[in-house]
């Protein structure tokens, strides 16, 4: 008989009944093993994580769908998905995106007039310039900014209700679509489209000898993001929805306009008080 050392049950054979705990054994402690699991855990990480993130690039709708109607085995958790694509953009910063500088701060939609009231307080009370301030700003500012992107799933939720109240999504499948729309905004349009305008715009400047240190291509590449969106949105609409196609279009307008004015309003200002609040 073996008893179990996570919840003291008696039982015999290799897994604990009643909460599945593996019989653990003293060679169990061995350099090997952890290897095993460091093989077990990349190779399963790459059959479902790439897979995953394939199919939300190329098929939109297809794992709201699949994951909805209980198909949930082949793909990575979308939740999760999600959370190491926030991880990957923290730790490898395509372009500058949604580190913004403290000063564009200041011209934040609805919120630009408080902002500039509490920097204004700010400097007042710490008697430091305002590039010494900045250069703080900027430190935290990096971190806070890809946490704060969680808040992006329950927000675009509450879009698509509006959007479809009349459908009368259950709310898991609703968060399941809100959370693969948002992995797509981030891998695709913080990842893969800006990597591949940046190799297109070095490859043309080395070509042409043209030199590109003066060209914004953040801006370049946020506007052509929000188009690629826009048309994302409506495919998955349609798909998930099956609505006429004018009208997945037009809500994925309105859902792409309403995500935008979200990201450069409410979202810059929970960024901007989180941040000040911690220096």
């Amino acid at each position: 008989m073996e008893k179990c050392k996570n919840c003291q049950t008696d039982f015999s054979g290799n897994f604990c009944p009643m909460c599945g705990q593996k019989v653990f054994h003293e060679e169990d402690k061995s350099i090997k093993k952890i290897g095993v699991e460091i093989f077990h855990f990349f190779t399963n990480f790459d059959n479902s994580f790439f897979k995953s993130l394939f199919t939300v690039i190329k098929s939109p709708g297809q794992l709201t769908l699949d994951y909805c109607n209980g198909k949930q085995k082949r793909y990575f958790k979308p939740i999760s998905l999600f959370f190491v694509m926030v991880v990957l953009y923290l730790l490898f910063p395509i372009f500058s995106g949604l580190n913004t500088e403290m000063k564009y701060y200041k011209g934040t939609l609805i919120f630009g007039s408080t902002v500039k009231k509490e920097l204004n307080n700010k400097l007042e009370k710490e008697q430091i310039s305002f590039e010494e301030l900045s250069q703080k700003f900027k430190s935290k500012s990096e971190f806070v900014s890809k946490v704060v992107l969680f808040s992006f799933i329950p927000i675009s939720s509450i879009f698509i209700f509006f959007l479809f109240y009349k459908q009368k999504l259950m709310l898991y499948d609703n968060i399941i679509l809100a959370t693969e729309m948002n992995i797509f905004y981030l891998s695709a349009l913080f990842f893969v489209f800006p990597i591949l305008y940046l190799l297109i715009l070095n490859l043309i400047s080395s070509l042409f000898s043209i030199s590109n240190e003066n060209q914004n291509s953040d801006i370049h590449i946020s506007f052509i993001s929000i188009t690629i969106f826009v048309i994302y949105s409506s495919i998955i609409f349609q798909r998930v929805f099956q609505q006429k196609r004018w009208v997945s279009i037009l809500k994925g307008i309105g859902f792409a306009v309403l995500h935008t004015l979200f990201l450069i309003s409410l979202y810059r200002f929970i960024v901007f008080k989180l941040v000040l609040l911690q220096l």
